[in-house]
């Protein structure tokens, strides 16, 4: 994955945020880019200006909760541009409030979306580029798949069975010439606290707000920088890809607590 020029990316909820800072930064390397996005209309938007840079990108309207539509994401892609070699697992979601409080609905939702959508892009790519012996697997967790936290339990814990199925992707394609790398973005000036308009009808009874991550989206980096960082540990076959140096220290804290309790056992 070294040269990227003329190879095809598919990223998921690349409509916005991170998403669409993917598709721009890896545009900008030559690739051809599959815009994937729940929202239509949004992944239009980023396939638009990526053609405005001289980029060849397509648009899918894709639920990741639905194989079928990741099936198809997946077959649209061979269609227009013969395969693929790198596949970001990013479309993601988020709600917030007391750690007791979230619903059934929104565990289902959540899980739905950061796990599933994870799960089944993989199983459903992963064949594809290890029966070529080629190819990226990018999955996007989060510092929560690390850090937990009361005010967005649903969501870390979601992230944190994220990194668990990461590392064992990770363990299960690299015997077999596919790497596997696993984001896990600090606070990107993103639309996450917003996604609860993302939330389907079914999924009702919310007692949970993404609005909570407010005063975090305005402190944070730009979508094009995380992604740039995520581009770099593709190259690189980086098995975790970190964009906050300074919570290092909050991680290293939880591990050592981790690793008395083991050594105490």
């Amino acid at each position: 994955m070294q040269d990227l020029n003329g190879k095809v990316a598919v990223v998921t909820g690349g409509g916005s945020g991170i998403g669409a800072g993917l598709c721009r930064v890896l545009a900008a390397e030559g690739m051809r880019v599959v815009v994937a996005d729940v929202e239509l209309g949004r992944a239009q938007e980023t396939r638009d200006a990526l053609h405005k840079r001289g980029a060849e990108s397509i648009a899918v309207r894709t639920d990741v909760t639905k194989r079928t539509e990741i099936e198809a994401l997946a077959e649209e892609t061979r269609r227009a541009f013969g395969g693929v070699h790198l596949v970001c697992n990013n479309a993601g979601v988020a709600t917030g409030g007391d750690v007791l409080a979230a619903t059934e609905s929104e565990w289902r939702w959540l899980l739905d979306v950061n796990v599933m959508g994870v799960v089944i892009g993989s199983q459903v790519f992963a064949p594809l580029l290890i029966a070529q012996r080629e190819g990226h697997i990018l999955n996007t967790g989060s510092l929560g798949s690390f850090l937990p936290s009361p005010e967005l339990n649903a969501y870390t814990t979601s992230k944190a069975a994220v990194a668990s199925y990461t590392a064992a992707l990770r363990e299960y394609c690299e015997p077999k010439g596919v790497g596997v790398t696993l984001l896990c973005p600090g606070p990107v000036a993103t639309r996450l606290a917003t996604s609860d308009r993302l939330r389907p009808g079914s999924h009702d009874h919310f007692r949970g707000s993404a609005h909570v991550l407010d005063p975090v989206m305005e402190m944070g980096i730009e979508p094009d920088a995380c992604a740039a960082l995520a581009l770099k540990g593709i190259r690189a076959n980086a098995e975790y890809v970190f964009t906050h140096a300074e919570y290092e220290p909050m991680i290293a804290s939880r591990f050592e607590r981790v690793l008395r309790a083991s050594r105490a056992s």
